[in-house]
C-alpha cells in the first residue's frame, strides 16, 4: 500500500511540473486567408507522393475547436500513407499480434521489439509472422515537416532518448504497411528542426479503409489512425485504431481532475468514428484517475470486455494503456504487458488475436503467447 501512494505521489508531481512547465502553447499569428485545402489533412506515401483522399479525414464541427485544430494542423506535414506485402496473407487459424505502445517521441527501441517479437519471445519461443502495431507518440524528421509560419501553433518540443526512431523510416526499412498521422509539431520554437508526433499503425499485412479522427480540442490536438489490416475478401480483416489522449487540460479547467472529463468527450467522439466490423482500439489513454475514468467506462462498453490493467504501463507504475477488442468470442482475444520498456517510459503490451473453429487449439495458443509475457 505504501509503494502504491509513493508511486501515485510521483505520478501527481510529474503531472504538476509538466503542466507549469509545458502548459503554455505557441502564439499564433494571423494566418493567410486562403481557401485551399491545409497541407496537414493531406496524404502522401514514404516518398512524398501524394495520394488521392476521399471521405478518410473527420474533423469536430464546432467552429471554435475548428479555428484550434487548424492552427494545430498548420505546423505539422501530412500523413504519410504507405502499403507493401500486399500478397501477405494469414491463414484462418494463425494468431495475428497486435501491439499497443507509447514510444517516448521515439525513444522506444522499435527495432530490438520487433526483432524479439518476431523470434517469439512474447509467444513461448513461436514465431510471430504477422503483427500489427499501435503506436503513440511517434515521431517523424525532415523535410516532410513544414517550416515555421504564420498561424501555426504546436507543443513545445521533446527529446526524450538518445536515440530517436523516424517512424517513416524505420517503416520502410522493416518493409512494413504504415499509416501515420502527425497530431502536433515536435517543437515551437522558430529555430526548432522540422519535426511532428502522432499516431500511427504499421503492420505486415496490407492496410486499407485508413481513416485519421481528429478529436476535440482540449489542451492539445490529438488525431487517432484507423486502418484495417487483412484481407477483407479473404475474411481476415480486422479494424484496428492508435489513440492518445491529453493526460491534463489547460488550469481554467482544473488540470488534474477536469482532465477526465475532456478524456470522456475524446473517447466519445472516438468510438462514434469508429467502424462497426471487428474491431481493436489500443492506445495511452492517460487515465491518471485510475479505473474509474468515464474515458475508460466509454471504450470498455464499447468492446463489451473488461480490459486488463493488473500491471503499470507507466514507469511510474500507473496503468495508463489498454487495448480493447470488439471481436467475436472465436478469436479468444488477450493482451498482456512486456517485461522491458525498450527505452520508452511506456511498457508495450502485447495482443493477439487466434481465430480458430476448434477452441481448444485457440486455448493452447493463448496460453503459448500469455505464458511468453511473463
Amino acid at each position: 500500500m505504501h509503494a502504491t501512494r509513493c508511486r501515485l505521489a510521483v505520478a501527481a508531481l510529474i503531472i504538476a511540473v509538466v503542466s507549469l512547465t509545458g502548459s503554455a502553447d505557441a502564439r499564433v499569428e494571423e494566418a493567410p486567408r486562403s481557401d485551399a485545402p491545409l497541407s496537414c489533412r493531406q496524404v502522401v506515401s514514404t516518398s512524398g507522393a501524394s495520394i488521392a483522399w476521399s471521405d478518410g479525414w473527420m474533423v469536430p464541427s464546432a467552429a471554435g475547436s475548428r479555428h484550434t485544430l487548424d492552427a494545430w494542423c498548420r505546423g505539422v506535414g501530412p500523413s504519410v500513407y504507405e502499403v507493401t506485402g500486399r500478397s501477405a496473407r494469414r491463414s484462418a487459424t494463425e494468431p495475428l499480434a497486435i501491439v499497443s505502445w507509447n514510444v517516448n517521441v521515439g525513444a522506444g527501441n522499435l527495432a530490438e521489439f520487433v526483432s524479439d517479437l518476431r523470434a517469439g519471445r512474447f509467444s513461448n519461443g513461436r514465431p510471430v509472422e504477422h503483427f500489427v502495431l499501435l503506436i503513440q507518440e511517434a515521431l517523424r524528421m525532415g523535410p516532410m515537416v513544414p517550416a515555421p509560419g504564420p498561424g501555426q501553433a504546436g507543443a513545445r518540443r521533446l527529446l526524450r532518448g538518445p536515440t530517436r526512431t523516424d517512424i517513416v523510416a524505420f517503416a520502410r526499412a522493416a518493409g512494413l504497411s504504415l499509416f501515420y498521422v502527425p497530431s502536433m509539431r515536435n517543437g515551437r520554437a522558430k529555430d526548432a528542426p522540422p519535426e511532428d508526433r502522432g499516431n500511427a499503425v504499421l503492420s505486415t499485412l496490407p492496410l486499407a479503409d485508413a481513416r485519421a479522427v481528429e478529436l476535440p480540442f482540449e489542451r492539445q490536438r490529438r488525431v487517432a489512425a484507423v486502418a484495417s489490416a487483412g484481407d477483407a475478401r479473404a475474411g481476415d480483416a480486422i479494424a484496428v485504431a492508435s489513440v492518445h489522449f491529453d493526460p491534463f487540460v489547460g488550469r481554467r479547467k482544473l488540470w488534474i481532475f477536469g482532465a477526465a472529463g475532456a478524456r470522456a468527450r475524446q473517447a466519445r467522439a472516438l468510438i462514434s468514428a469508429l467502424p462497426t466490423s471487428p474491431l481493436v482500439v489500443g492506445g495511452d489513454l492517460n487515465t491518471w484517475l485510475g479505473k474509474g475514468e468515464p474515458a475508460l467506462g466509454e471504450l470498455t462498453r464499447m468492446s463489451g470486455r473488461r480490459p486488463r490493467a493488473e500491471k503499470g504501463t507507466f514507469w511510474t507504475g500507473a496503468v495508463l494503456d489498454y487495448l480493447f477488442f470488439r471481436v467475436p468470442d472465436r478469436w479468444q482475444p488477450g493482451y498482456d504487458r512486456a517485461r522491458s520498456t525498450y527505452g520508452s517510459d511506456h511498457y508495450p503490451l502485447v495482443g493477439w488475436i487466434a481465430p480458430t473453429p476448434a477452441r481448444m487449439a485457440g486455448e493452447s495458443r493463448q496460453r503459448d503467447l500469455h505464458a511468453g509475457l511473463r
